[in-house]
């Protein structure tokens, strides 16, 4: 049920008529769209899918389904609601959250160089 969610916004339909057409409240909607927008923006700075896998704590199969919607619709006719989506991310103070990803998730390089220099 989240995908369909998902699509109806990508597809440019207002919060009301998605909440409408699929049933669900709008905190329930609301939550979906903040989600895979948080994929997004992962998707965007170049987290590969395992990565995606351990920040989100979506499954593989949940994180395919909203990468291909990313493919579909990454198209000049859908940039206003990615944008929106960046907003919903972007809004909650950028570097802290950039930060924080990066010191969760260093990058594998920067490890193996850690293990070289270790005495």
């Amino acid at each position: 049920h989240k995908v369909p969610i998902i699509e109806l916004f990508l597809k440019g339909y207002d919060f009301s008529a998605i909440t409408r057409k699929t049933h669900h409240s709008s905190e329930a909607a609301m939550r979906y769209l903040k989600e895979f927008a948080r994929v997004y923006f992962l998707n965007k700075e170049g987290y590969a899918l395992s990565y995606l896998i351990r920040l989100t704590g979506h499954s593989e199969k949940l994180l395919k389904e909203y990468l291909g919607l990313i493919d579909k619709y990454s198209i000049p006719e859908y940039e206003d609601q990615f944008a929106q989506l960046e907003a919903m991310i972007i809004k909650k103070s950028y570097e802290p959250f950039h930060t924080m990803i990066k010191v969760l998730t260093p990058d594998p390089d920067e490890l193996e160089t850690r293990k070289e220099d270790a005495p």
